[in-house]
């Protein structure tokens, strides 16, 4: 083999010279003499006199090869080596210790030859010889860094300790930029130019197209330390996961109602755990609270105690195992209500489904950002979990700062506060787990998490006997309560018929074989819901085809056995309320629900189900004047009678000729508030139109053109407040409905700021 004009001799199978063969003219211990290779002399003190080649180190340059080894046979001597083992090599022990006699002028001009074919450069040094020569391990300098390609070699440093030397890869992000990550070869690779487990150079491997580059981890690789719960020698089931634990819940007794913290005390027990109502240091593992400001929390983090919040309560319920702290919303917050740093934020959410979404938009209302679910030029920010799609487009396009759920979870800790940074690598890798933290960003609440929680075998099965008197507690309340209501809500049995009923009209079982419809509906839009089968009609009065009720079923259990009561009764069920002569409510007092609201407009009675009841039982339909529904606590705030709205006439034709402009977060949502204005007669607007639109539309007072906001779109209707035109909130369209009137004094959003 040939390389740089140099002949090798004659190689035996395992890469070394066969002993009995001369060397040829050429091979580089045939090089000249004068030349030395790097060591732990210096050539200048050689050029000055001070040394002799003689006096410097006998050991070779650690770029002289990557393993960190480069044993060579002579034919007349013994292995040339280092005087120190290096791990990883395979040279006897034996060989290593004996006397080096290799001439230095051979070894010199291998060391440099090798430097030149690893290290892509000249090295240049003298290398000590004799007894002033140091024995002890090869120390590796702290420049060297292994290039890529290269595997991760183990070299014995001072005092007999492996140094390792990592591979430096420089990663480039989505967004381009570069940054230098020390990354661990999965598998160890055979560098170029060289001999797997030797030092021998080798012709060039042919050329071939570059190795693709390599990407960001697809999670992120925390060095996270030895965290746990439970003692892990202990297997507690799922429903006793909180065994152990003993909790004092703080800071949430003025923002929940008595009844939630009950319930949170309720199931803490059922599942193991026990709640205290006053701080006991001796007894306390666990501290729910919600904020870091209070003194509690301080007594607590000072005695070691884990610090959550009821989100990290309800995700290991759901886990069934209790765990320490995973994502940033389970670790209460180290700023309290009253400066919370993203207040001025109006930020919109991409990539991110399902769960994901709701416990980003939970730390988007913790951190105090106002959230959108859309992304306009008014969104000041954008939280994506990939770098694609139509909302990034926009960013880049409006030069918004694009960052990952990494972002978001560092400003819930308190590890990037106001001014806030929005650039900077860790918020451009998309990762596969965003929401993952790193425990280090929180030490002192991971501290308790160190140490184990254990647990007897005695507290397990007295944790068993407390849940099962619950359980069987809880179930004879909820018997006893579904009795009740079981008393209230069941029909009758219905009247006996004879063997050999009189002949009655057999009702189809398609809507489309109807003989008629009620007034205002089409053929085929009456529905037969769930039953199924033939049904035979019992009304003994069935009014004609044009009057029968066609019924809307609203908060009814049951469903499928009311409707077949209907369809027996000889009635209709319909789809919408804009086909509806009835809406049936199955709660005690109306609510507000979206076929309520719109059945005020269409509907000529909204009536309890007791009034189904009754008519099945009497198998006739009833007068419904005895069973309209009320709503006393409405009436009393609005101050209407539902009775007297519903004896209105032209109901539908309420917002006729009005049109509104509905934001994107209206509640209860844009359909279905949509469906409960043009019930009313009123048409919708997809899209807003310049203010300049509006002031013409609503000249002279004529109020024809009205918007809809809420407080997280104020942004978008800032024009409009600025004039000092009127906006409304939600209210403004139920409470004219319920009322039958418009008042344009009603429900004015105010902007606080």
């Amino acid at each position: 083999q040939t390389v740089q004009g140099a002949q090798y001799p004659p190689m035996s199978p395992h890469g070394r010279p066969i002993p009995g063969h001369p060397l040829p003219q050429g091979y580089p211990g045939c090089q000249p003499a004068g030349v030395v290779s790097p060591g732990q002399g210096s050539p200048h003190m050689v050029a000055s006199g001070q040394l002799t080649p003689q006096q410097l180190t006998p050991h070779v340059s650690p770029l002289a090869s990557p393993h960190g080894h480069s044993p060579i046979q002579r034919v007349d001597g013994p292995l040339m080596g280092h005087a120190g083992v290096i791990q990883g090599s395979s040279v006897p022990q034996n060989l290593v210790n004996q006397q080096n006699l290799v001439n230095p002028k051979t070894k010199t001009a291998l060391a440099i030859h090798l430097t030149n074919r690893l290290a892509g450069g000249v090295h240049q040094g003298v290398i000590p010889q004799g007894p002033q020569a140091p024995q002890g391990p090869m120390e590796v300098p702290a420049h060297v860094v292994q290039k890529p390609g290269i595997p991760q070699e183990a070299i014995q440093g001072p005092g007999g300790e492996p140094v390792m030397l990592y591979q430096r890869r420089a990663l480039g992000n989505i967004t381009g930029s570069v940054t230098n990550n020390l990354v661990r070869p999965p598998v160890p690779a055979t560098p170029v130019g060289v001999v797997a487990a030797h030092g021998y150079p080798r012709p060039a491997a042919p050329p071939h197209p570059a190795p693709t580059p390599v990407m960001a981890p697809a999670a992120p690789h925390y060095p996270r330390p030895h965290l746990v719960g439970h003692d892990t020698n202990i297997m507690l089931p799922r429903e006793l996961c909180l065994v152990g634990c003993v909790f004092y819940i703080a800071d949430y007794h003025g923002e929940v109602t008595l009844e939630t913290l009950h319930t949170w005390k309720r199931v803490i027990q059922q599942h193991g755990g026990e709640v205290m109502p006053l701080y006991d240091s001796a007894r306390i593992t666990h501290l729910l609270c919600k904020h870091q400001k209070s003194p509690v929390f301080m007594q607590a983090v000072r005695e070691n105690k884990r610090c959550i919040t009821i989100f990290w309560l309800n995700d290991v319920l759901l886990r069934g195992k209790m765990a320490p702290p995973w994502q940033a919303i389970h670790l209460p917050t180290p700023f309290g209500n009253d400066n919370k740093p993203c207040k001025d934020l109006i930020v919109s959410v991409s990539g991110f489904e399902n769960e994901e979404r709701t416990i980003i938009k939970l730390m988007l209302q913790l951190v105090g950002a106002k959230y959108t679910g859309y992304f306009s030029k008014h969104n000041s920010l954008l939280v994506c979990k990939k770098l694609e799609g139509a909302k990034v487009a926009k960013a880049r396009e409006w030069k918004r700062p694009v960052v990952n759920g990494v972002w978001l979870s560092e400003v819930l800790l308190g590890q990037n506060t106001p001014p806030l940074v929005y650039h900077g690598t860790r918020y451009q890798h998309y990762l596969d787990d965003p929401l993952r933290i790193d425990p280090s960003l929180a030490s002192h609440l991971f501290n308790a998490w160190k140490y184990p929680i254990s647990v007897s075998k005695e507290s397990v099965e007295k944790a068993k006997a407390v849940r099962e008197i619950a359980l069987r507690k809880r179930k004879t309340e909820a018997d006893g309560d579904q009795e009740n209501k079981r008393s209230r809500l069941e029909p009758p049995p219905a009247p006996h018929l004879s063997a050999m009923p009189t002949p009655t009209p057999q009702l189809p079982c398609a809507p489309n074989q109807l003989a008629g419809t009620p007034s205002g509906l089409s053929q085929g839009t009456v529905s037969m819901g769930g039953v199924r089968g033939n049904l035979t009609v019992i009304n003994k009065e069935l009014p004609p085809e044009q009057q029968r009720p066609c019924i809307l079923l609203s908060c009814v259990k049951n469903k499928e056995d009311i409707e077949r009561n209907v369809l027996e009764l000889g009635g209709y069920l319909a789809r919408s309320s804009n086909e509806a002569t009835h809406l049936v409510m199955g709660s005690s007092s109306a609510q507000r629900t979206v076929k309520f609201m719109c059945a005020i407009s269409t509907c000529q009675y909204v009536v309890s189900l007791q009034w189904l009841i009754d008519s099945y039982a009497e198998a006739v339909f009833l007068p419904e004047d005895n069973y309209i529904m009320d709503m006393p606590e409405y009436e009393r705030v609005f101050k209407f009678s539902l009775k007297e709205t519903l004896m209105k006439t032209n109901r539908r034709q309420l917002f006729t000729g009005t049109t509104f402009y509905l934001t994107p977060s209206v509640v209860p949502g844009r359909t279905w508030l949509r469906e409960i204005i043009e019930c009313a007669g009123g048409t919708v607007e997809s899209k807003r139109r310049t203010l300049k639109d509006i002031k013409e539309k609503n000249k002279e007072g004529a109020h024809k053109y009205l918007t809809i906001a809420t407080t997280s779109d104020v942004h978008l209707v800032r024009d409009l407040l600025q004039e000092n035109m009127p906006v409304y909130n939600a209210e403004f369209v139920l409470g004219s409905i319920l009322r039958q009137e418009i008042n344009l004094q009603m429900a004015i959003y105010i902007d606080e700021e």
